[in-house]
């Protein structure tokens, strides 16, 4: 299961930034990948299972940056 819920965060940043990992998108990038992060993800309370999600640090028109969450 952690395999599958890590694509769709892959998914979801790769959509969002506009490019997959390790391509180029069109013109300037702003925002970019910035790492993977651990986090427990638990289906049912007697499993604990952690899984990899991806981080990636935006930028806004001012300048000001946030973390991708």
């Amino acid at each position: 299961m952690g395999i599958a819920v890590e694509a769709v965060f892959e998914e979801e940043l790769a959509a969002f930034l506009g490019c997959v990992k390790y391509g180029r998108g069109q013109g300037e990038l702003k925002d970019h990948r910035h790492g993977r992060r651990g986090r427990v993800n638990s289906p049912a309370p007697w499993t604990l299972e952690t899984v990899s999600v991806p981080r990636a640090r935006l930028q806004d028109g001012s300048g000001h940056s946030s973390e991708w969450r």
